[in-house]
């Protein structure tokens, strides 16, 4: 679809060249083609949910899938448009299966933060208070991610100790 293939786990440029990951066996095309389709079975199975399931009268098991069916639905459509943005607009040499890995992760993230915030909105939950607390935990929660792998605890990629290099 964009040309390049995860299974030669190759930079654009010729000068940099990644081995094959263990594991690695789906190109490019065959990951975003499963992606598009488990999304839209996803999106398929919330509409279903919606439509059979009374909010007010059901039990938790009904919500509970609501919940899950929204959560898998916006994990796939944020990690493929988070995917597209960074092969669009980031034109640095990192290699596809760590866009791949970067956008699942922030899809991953946000849709979480999303289905917590809607839980608590349909709970009466989500106050001006709580709204504070739950941003403050998060911007904690970033921040620690980012000072840790800054203090050396976890060494960032880079082409010198990669596994991946030949």
């Amino acid at each position: 679809l964009f040309g390049l293939e995860t299974a030669s786990c190759q930079a654009e440029s010729k000068i940099v060249q990644f081995r094959q990951p263990p594991g690695c066996f789906m190109t490019l095309r065959q990951y975003l083609t499963v992606m598009v389709l488990a999304t839209l079975m996803c999106w398929a199975s919330l509409i279903l949910v919606t439509r059979n399931v009374d909010p007010f009268q059901s039990d938790w098991l009904s919500l509970s899938f609501f919940y899950v069916s929204l959560f898998f639905s916006l994990l796939g459509t944020l990690s493929l448009l988070f995917f597209l943005f960074y092969r669009l607009y980031q034109r640095d040499l990192t290699p596809l299966f760590r866009q791949v890995a970067k956008s699942f992760r922030f899809g991953f993230f946000l849709s979480g933060i999303l289905i917590t915030l809607l839980y608590l909105l349909s709970r009466g939950w989500l106050q001006m208070w709580n709204m504070v607390i739950f941003l403050a935990a998060l911007l904690s929660f970033i921040l620690f991610l980012f000072f840790h792998r800054r203090a050396g605890a976890v060494p960032p990629p880079s082409e010198d100790n990669s596994p991946f290099l030949v």
